[in-house]
């Protein structure tokens, strides 16, 4: 599991890292890629994402003011499928396939794999992109 996107992971909750690289490991396992695009995020990042769209440049990227991102606690990281050596990004957002998600269970690892088994504890199969 080496590589510096996995860097990215730094600075979530010891839980939630641990089950990120679970869920890394099982999705390499069953021949998916996943690459790690936000993990920790602070609060002024979070503010210069809400600017976005709204008092600087640019499409909104997120609903979520400072303090209102599980980004902001280290509970949450977005990644992107990997096919070869191309990201598979959301052509209808431009968001990564996985976009903030929080790892869920799963059968082996206790850790959620893939976009599709990706959720957020709001349980919508698509979260806002904090």
């Amino acid at each position: 599991m080496a590589g510096v996107h996995l860097e990215r992971l730094k600075g979530l909750q010891p839980s939630v890292g641990e089950k990120a690289v679970a869920a890394f490991q099982e999705a390499k396992e069953e021949g998916l890629g996943l690459l790690v695009t936000c993990g920790l995020r602070t609060f002024p990042e979070q503010a210069r994402l809400y600017a976005q769209g709204r008092t600087r440049p640019g499409r909104i990227v997120t609903n979520a003011k400072p303090g209102q991102s599980y980004h902001n606690f280290g509970l949450a990281f977005d990644f992107v499928v990997v096919k070869g050596d191309r990201a598979i990004w959301n052509r209808t957002t431009g968001t990564g396939s996985g976009s903030s998600r929080s790892p869920r269970p799963t059968r082996s690892s206790g850790a959620g794999t893939g976009a599709a088994s990706q959720t957020t504890p709001t349980s919508r199969s698509r979260a806002p992109r904090p």
